[in-house]
């Protein structure tokens, strides 16, 4: 199954489960990293039609795997201005992306990534950005470093179609070349420098610091375990006393569905309960960019 099609029975069944109407929805937000099965198309628009959000703006989101963070990102500050002005509807976010063969190698395209198939969805209303089951998004931010979109461009000329130069796609090859080039350390310095960045400011936008006991976990991308345990886990360990957790195990990367389907599972393991609290989710895409959001559980 497709990418978009994966997208829209998620987005099918979040509403159904949240009892919506999908004539309420006036933003659809459909995010991606692979190819979406049609060459000259909008899949946004298709997943809108699939769910019968007919009366909604349907727009693409394509920043690679951050790209769900950026469309939570967009609905905040969306929110934000339709609260201040009494605007309203609802925002139904989506990703979609299968990582089929020969297109795409799920076990070998990448360093140490296994790459999984999945479809996400997520409901968000007004009222400090509400999503679907008493919870709240409280606070995103985000960090880039364009300079860096060469470790996925690499150095072939630009191509006036996908795969002209190879059938398979191959991020391995292009992170080499620029490997071969760049000083010794680059990405890793400036990805931990993102990473704190982003978490300082949200945590500077609630006002709180990451040893407080409402914060109850943190959340990383479902991403291959040496960066996770060689970047990521060292640097929230110093900051939070709440336990790291790590899905990707279960399911591989899921291209633009991580956080999305990371907010799912903790959901369905209990992780988030019926206890007030605040969770910290964390995203990152080839670019590149990464983001933090802060998302609060009130009980009902």
């Amino acid at each position: 199954m497709s990418g978009p099609e994966l997208a829209a029975q998620a987005a099918a069944a979040v509403i159904e489960s949240a009892g919506v109407d999908p004539e309420d929805i006036s933003l659809v937000l459909h995010a991606w990293s692979h190819y979406q099965g049609h060459d000259f198309w909008s899949p946004a628009h298709y997943v809108a039609h699939c769910v019968g959000a007919l009366s909604a703006m349907p727009i693409g989101i394509n920043q690679m795997c951050n790209g769900a963070a950026a469309a939570i990102e967009l609905a905040h500050d969306r929110f934000g201005r339709q609260h201040r002005s009494g605007g309203g509807g609802l925002c139904l976010i989506t990703t979609g992306d299968s990582f089929k063969s020969p297109g795409f190698d799920r076990q070998a395209s990448d360093y140490g990534s296994v790459y999984g198939d999945g479809g996400t969805a997520l409901l968000l209303g007004p009222g400090a950005v509400r999503t679907t089951g008493g919870l709240y998004v409280r606070a995103v931010a985000s960090d880039a470093a364009p300079e860096l979109e060469v470790m996925n461009r690499g150095s072939d000329p630009f191509a006036p179609a996908a795969r002209w130069y190879r059938g398979t796609v191959d991020v391995r090859d292009a992170k080499k070349r620029h490997l071969r080039t760049a000083e010794p350390g680059t990405y890793a310095d400036r990805e931990c420098r993102a990473i704190d960045t982003v978490v300082q400011r949200v945590l500077q936008e609630i006002g709180i610091d990451g040893s407080n006991s409402r914060i109850r976990a943190v959340f990383t991308p479902r991403l291959n375990s040496d960066i996770l345990e060689s970047t990521y886990r060292p640097l929230l360990q110093q900051w939070f006393r709440a336990p790291v957790v790590d899905y990707g195990a279960q399911t591989g990367h899921l291209g633009a569905g991580d956080i999305i389907c990371n907010l799912a599972d903790a959901i369905g393991d209990g992780t988030i309960d019926d206890v007030d609290g605040l969770y910290l989710f964390l995203s990152a895409g080839a670019g590149f960019t990464w983001s933090a959001i802060v998302i609060e559980k009130i009980p009902d």
